[in-house]
């Protein structure tokens, strides 16, 4: 597939875990709505966020306008109605840094019934550093960068 005829088509045409590559090889040719929306799909479909946080977060980060669409119009509007502050969970890993993870949780019984007795991490976070809501599969998932 071309990527430079077919941005978005080239990234899905890739395995699973070449798609945060193939995106950063056409990431500079896709539009501001393009990007985030591909970027959203991206996040859903990889399994392996925390390995790549750098390269994430240069993604996340980027100035581009319109990053609500990294969400789909579901997600945005639970995103919206948010709380002021907002109550995270994360599965405690005492072998991985938790400061090089975006994810959390905001369904503490779902984070509960992954940890498998595991101790669990709670945050309370002022919903301005949250950067996206994901419902993919039902994660209940906070972006927070």
């Amino acid at each position: 597939m071309n990527k430079i005829d077919n941005p978005v088509g080239y990234i899905f045409s890739q395995s699973q875990g070449n798609l945060l590559s193939a995106f950063q090889e056409v990431k500079e040719i896709m539009p501001n709505e393009t990007y985030w929306q591909t970027l959203g799909e991206v996040w859903n479909r990889t399994t392996v966020i925390r390995k790549y946080h750098q390269q994430w977060k240069e993604l996340l980060t980027a100035p581009r306008e319109h990053a609500q669409l990294f969400m789909t119009k579901q997600e945005r509007k639970v995103f919206y109605r948010l709380p002021s502050i907002v109550t995270v969970y994360q599965i405690h890993d005492p072998l991985k840094n938790h400061h090089d993870c975006f994810s959390y949780n905001i369904d503490e019984n779902q984070v509960r019934s992954m940890a498998q007795g595991t101790k669990l991490i709670k945050i309370r976070v002022p919903v301005q550093k949250i950067f996206a809501y994901v419902n993919y599969q039902n994660r209940n998932e906070i972006i927070i960068l």
